[in-house]
This record gives C-alpha cells, structure tokens and sequence, in this order.
C-alpha cells in the first residue's frame, strides 16, 4: 500500500527545497530532512514524503525493501510530525537488515531530537 498522492513528494524541485531548507538529522539506518511550513487558516494537514534509497544501500531488492520500510514507519509515526511538512528520508547501508519496529523506534527518536531543537514552530 503507497502512500496517497497528496502525501508524495514527487518533483525534484520539491526535494531540492527540503534538503536546501529544511533541517536534518541522522537517525542511524537513515537520515531525516525536515522542512516545516506555516499552516494556512482552513487548510487541511499535509505531510508530504519523499525516500531516497541510492545504490550504495544494495542491490534493486534491498533498495526497494529499504523505501518500502520506511513508507511503513512514516506512514505509523506521520502524527507525531508537524502538520504541515515536508519531509526527505535518506536510506543508509545498515537499513537492509532492520526490522520494522527498530525503525520506528529510530524514527519517533529522531523527531523528538527535532521538535527540542528546532524552530518554533515544530512544536
């Protein structure tokens, strides 16, 4: 199951912006770039993903598993995200043998790091 259109980061320009101005941190089995906007009065709550998964992480089946388990664990943890956002998700090397739960668990750590540190408007 993907995500739905209105949550896909999907030009590259889009990605550019995020990883231009948005922050980052690293989580471990991947990075995570955050770009927060100011919610419009009446708007809808969008949190928009994009993954990245280059061949460095492995071979096409350990790429594909790489951006399908971090879907999962964005798609689990997305409230615990700013309501209107961006976000980027980098794969690492070490993502291929993690399970769903350690990536979670790494995911919910890292925006808690971002919502301490970051702008105001996270919280």
């Amino acid at each position: 199951m993907g995500l739905p259109r209105p949550q896909r980061l999907r030009h590259t320009r889009e990605i550019q912006a995020v990883r231009t101005h948005g922050i980052a941190r690293e989580a471990g089995f991947f990075r995570v770039q955050l770009w927060t906007k100011e919610a419009e009065p009446g708007a809808e709550t969008v949190r928009r993903l994009a993954v990245i998964a280059s061949r460095r992480v492995g071979g096409a089946v350990a790429r594909n598993r790489c951006k399908r388990l971090l879907r999962t664990a964005f798609r689990l943890r997305q409230e615990h995200f700013p309501p209107v956002c961006d976000v980027v998700l980098i794969a690492r090397r070490r993502l291929a043998e993690a399970d769903i739960h350690e990536v979670c668990d790494n995911l919910a750590k890292v925006i808690e790091r971002l919502r301490k540190g970051a702008r105001p408007n996270l919280r």
